[in-house]
């Protein structure tokens, strides 16, 4: 029987170089195209990043068209407001579910503001309650949420105790 013809003919040394030179040249086409992508991609990130420190340069305010302090002073809330916004609390709570309300006034020195602080407990569905508070901040841009706990109650609901600092101008 004759032996079997060898899988493969065994390639001259010609042919090796050959082949060595092609893969060499594929390598250093593909190598060039993601140079040249890479290039691309940095042009345009270099660009989007002049846009943005340009807008960003744009958006801010010379130190001589700063708000003067009597215009953020002024949009304080007075002393007189508090009883509204206590009244607006418990009338728009989520359910009426407050289950106590404390009040602390803190006096600031001259020319700044003072603080009424709102301990504020209640029992709510977290979506109400969530919406609630959303409500509140929007319509009292003064009103800053100084601590919370959630804690989620059997029924599926939730307890809150929320502290709250409403910042006011102090009575002249």
């Amino acid at each position: 029987m004759p032996s079997p013809a060898p899988p493969f003919r065994p390639r001259s040394t010609r042919q090796h170089a050959a082949f060595a030179a092609l893969l060499a040249l594929a390598s250093m086409a593909a190598g060039a195209g993601l140079a040249i992508q890479s290039r691309a991609a940095y042009s345009a990130a270099q660009a989007q990043l002049e846009t943005l420190r340009a807008q960003r340069a744009a958006a801010r305010l010379p130190a001589d068209t700063a708000p003067p302090a009597a215009q953020w002073w002024d949009k304080l809330p007075s002393a007189a407001e508090p009883d509204r916004l206590i009244r607006q609390m418990a009338r728009t709570a989520p359910g009426s579910l407050i289950r106590s309300l404390s009040v602390k006034h803190t006096d600031a020195p001259d020319r700044a503001p003072s603080q009424l602080g709102f301990i504020v407990t209640l029992d709510s569905d977290y979506l109400a309650f969530k919406a609630w508070l959303g409500r509140l901040l929007e319509r009292q841009p003064a009103l800053a949420v100084q601590a919370m706990t959630l804690q989620r109650t059997p029924e599926a609901r939730v307890d809150v105790q929320l502290s709250l600092g409403l910042y006011m101008r102090s009575a002249p």
